[in-house]
């Protein structure tokens, strides 16, 4: 609006006192005014271009739901050119996921050793007892209830070998916490430390629930401020090491290499596994994966596939952003390999919906980080919520109290009931699938932790009525009853099966535009 603008008012008009001068500047001021207001309407109208172009979407879910895995198969799909500038970098916690998972079995060891009358469990169920470094997923731990059988006293058939074993697997135990040093330094610099306010399972409420100790969330899984920071200070100690110079990572490097065949010792040996079994120390799904590959990771020129990447585990907090930029998709035929790969599946979002760039949101999904969310909703186009299904008879690292697979529930129902995010597009991964199968399969029953289910040992009838679950509390408490919404039941370290889940979510998910 100009009217009331001495400067807009027409040359004609002149004040009654007003000099030729004054007139001058008065009509030199008027036209840079002018300049100025197409050039602030011009540039407002070019970002709301822009924006049109950008898909804004959140990657939501628990504290070791899998989220971070997802968002690693989607760069793979369409952020390849700086995913393989980055394989190299991920050797280092590659590494550290091998030397924990080495120190955790000879850790068990050692305790089997030293009470060498155990006692064996004759029904199988969850463990009653775990170490804090130990669960089926990272921080979940499991559930309290669940041993109801009887004991009886054994004899482990351990030998001096075994004991030896130990003894020259124990450098690994420094490596493993001087490599833990190098990627959270800035953690420790910054002054940061467990203890934050702990948020209740809906990010919406401001309660705080107490100063809840998370020294066992931090111990169970490696935590980073971000995947910039400490990328950028392994980097050049990597090329070092690549060039001979000796630093933790070419140490880390050799101690694998030469010890690989006492590591493979270790772990096939069938004393070790029936007391690991016995003492109720459960490897996760990662930490078994490394222990099967360690010849191959222990090759001085290792290079990580992206199953190797898929499945290092590395917890990171705050707000993680990644922008996917997708070409024309005449500039990258499918046929393109190597740094010019994107899938053809990802180029059909700029012809579908006008998207030319993918941004992404990662957000911390302990309770403590929850408070962070809320900011990121407001212009929110999509989002992926993954929920982990399998861990039935976890509870929460950073509150024993709260069941992991009922957070999520809780989680979810706060989600769809959010008016901010009526216009938002809904994704839903129920993940984990696998490890579903692997726990009924050991006799595992959700039906002690789930309320209403009913279906046993069973894991389709489980994950249906899990599936089910989900979709009634859309129906039921959804603020926009046109919303879309897309379900997969996926495994996030399965990448075919995951990268399946989104081409097809994209077809069958319409995103609101702005």
């Amino acid at each position: 609006m100009t009217g009331d603008n001495p400067f807009h008012r027409s040359s004609k008009w002149r004040p009654p006192d007003e000099t030729e001068e004054e007139e001058q500047a008065r009509i030199e001021a008027a036209a840079r005014s002018q300049k100025i207001d197409e050039a602030i309407a011009k540039e407002a109208k070019e970002r709301r271009q822009k924006n049109k172009s950008i898909l804004k979407m959140l990657l939501l879910g628990q504290s070791g739901s899998g989220k971070t895995t997802v968002l690693k198969n989607i760069r793979i799909m369409g952020d390849a050119g700086k995913w393989e500038t980055e394989r190299r970098l991920w050797r280092v916690v590659v590494h550290y996921n091998l030397l924990r998972a080495v120190n955790e079995v000879a850790r068990a060891l050692g305790d089997a050793i030293a009470q060498p009358t155990e006692t064996v469990r004759t029904e199988r169920a969850a463990p009653t007892t775990f170490s804090a470094r130990s669960s089926w997923n990272g921080p979940g731990r499991p559930s309290t209830d669940s041993y109801m059988s009887s004991a009886t006293p054994c004899q482990p058939d351990f030998t001096i070998r075994h004991g030896i074993l130990k003894l020259e697997l124990a450098p690994f135990r420094q490596i493993e916490a001087d490599l833990q040093k190098l990627l959270t330094r800035e953690l420790t610099d910054d002054g940061w430390a467990p203890g934050d306010a702990i948020m209740v399972a809906t990010p919406f409420d401001d309660i705080p629930l107490g100063n809840i100790d998370l020294s066992q969330e931090q111990q169970a899984e490696l935590t980073v401020r971000s995947h910039e920071e400490w990328m950028s200070k392994v980097s050049p100690l990597l090329r070092a090491a690549d060039s001979g110079a000796s630093n933790v990572l070419s140490i880390s490097t050799n101690i694998i290499m030469y010890q690989q065949r006492g590591v493979k010792e270790l772990w096939q040996d069938p004393v070790v596994k029936a007391a690991i079994k016995r003492r109720a120390v459960t490897l996760d799904s990662s930490a078994e994966y490394f222990l099967d590959n360690v010849s191959r990771i222990a090759a001085r020129d290792y290079v990580p596939t992206d199953d190797d990447i898929l499945h290092a585990r590395l917890h990171t907090m705050g707000v993680q952003e990644y922008n996917i930029n997708l070409p024309e998709p005449q500039a990258h035929p499918p046929q393109a390999k190597g740094p010019d790969r994107v899938d053809p599946h990802f180029l059909k979002l700029r012809t579908k919906l006008g998207v030319r760039q993918w941004r992404i949101y990662d957000v911390g999904g302990s309770r403590n980080q929850r408070q962070t969310w809320l900011p990121y909703f407001d212009d929110a186009q999509l989002i992926l919520f993954v929920a982990p299904i399998h861990c039935f008879d976890e509870n929460l690292a950073e509150d024993p109290g709260v069941n992991r697979v009922t957070d999520s529930v809780d989680l979810w129902k706060s989600l769809v009931k959010a008016k901010l995010l009526a216009r938002t597009s809904l994704i839903l991964f129920l993940n984990k699938v696998d490890l579903v199968r692997m726990k009924i399969a050991e006799g595992r029953d959700p039906s002690r932790h789930v309320q209403k289910y009913t279906g046993g040992l069973d894991a389709e009838a489980y994950t249906a009525f899990m599936r089910q679950r989900f979709i009634d509390i859309h129906k039921r408490s959804s603020v926009s009853s046109s919303r879309s919404l897309y379900m997969a039941v996926t495994s996030a370290v399965n990448s075919n099966l995951t990268r399946a889940a989104l081409v097809s979510s994209k077809y069958h998910v319409d995103v609101q535009r702005n």
